[in-house]
């Protein structure tokens, strides 16, 4: 009888999977709040006593795909924080986080046309925009930076910028984030108790066949997108040279 313990002795805290379960955890919860308090001013305590949910949207129609993100964050009726975290980049990363601001827009918009406040923060653990800054703002404005409407602006925490950020909080949970096993984590975060609950939570998801199962399909769904986005890359320039050779 194999009594062999199945365990992940590295891992990928932006595995969506992994994110997900540790940003939602009770276990995280000071460790979370500490970061959106140094990040966007909202007290420990409110953020501590939130309403974290699963990020699933309604559907506008039947036939519209089903749209999850990683968590939603109910401050009161009127407020909302949508957390995303962007493990790799695609060509309709962007879009996708748009499509959920505007999903909750739709789904929390109050009679009378009272609109909700809504924050989205997106932490991405690559650099699109190439710059040195480790946090960027944004918000809908035309070229001279008139405000066209304020129904939601966002964030982008650039991990590999953050690692060394300015702000104590946001610097020590991208450093969290970018750790890979669990004795790397205890030895940087050796005496803060909210962290050591953080990581003591993902040790435990180290350890749980359940999960590890889910922490594997997730990451084997990266890799098959990620083959079938440099196949379609591919076959695209083939058929553009094959098209210029036609010519």
């Amino acid at each position: 009888m194999n009594t062999e313990v199945l365990e992940l002795r590295t891992f990928d805290m932006c595995n969506d999977y992994m994110f997900k379960s540790v940003f939602r955890s009770i276990e995280a919860r000071k460790v979370v709040a500490r970061f959106l308090n140094d990040l966007i001013g909202i007290d420990i305590d409110i953020i501590m006593n939130a309403d974290f949910q699963g990020g699933e949207l309604p559907k506008i129609n039947e036939n519209e795909k089903g749209k999850v993100c990683d968590c939603i964050i109910k401050i009161s009726n009127d407020k909302r924080l949508i957390v995303e975290m962007n493990g790799n980049e695609t060509t309709y990363t962007s879009k996708k986080a748009t499509s959920y601001a505007y999903g909750v827009i739709t789904e929390t918009t109050r009679p009378n046309n009272r609109y909700p406040d809504i924050l989205l923060i997106c932490i991405d653990n690559f650099n699109q925009y190439n710059t040195k800054e480790d946090i960027l703002e944004f918000q809908s404005r035309d070229l001279k930076g008139h405000i066209e409407n304020d129904l939601y602006k966002s964030y982008h925490i650039i991990l590999e910028n953050s690692v060394n950020s300015k702000y104590n909080e946001i610097k020590k949970f991208s450093k969290f984030l970018k750790m890979t096993t669990i004795e790397e984590m205890k030895e940087f975060f050796k005496g803060d108790k909210d962290y050591m609950d953080a990581i003591n939570k993902v040790e435990e998801y180290t350890k749980d066949p359940d999960f590890i199962g889910y922490y594997d399909k997730e990451k084997q769904h990266k890799i098959d997108m990620n083959e079938a986005i440099d196949i379609g890359i591919k076959q695209g320039i083939e058929q553009g040279i094959e098209q210029r050779n036609i010519v």
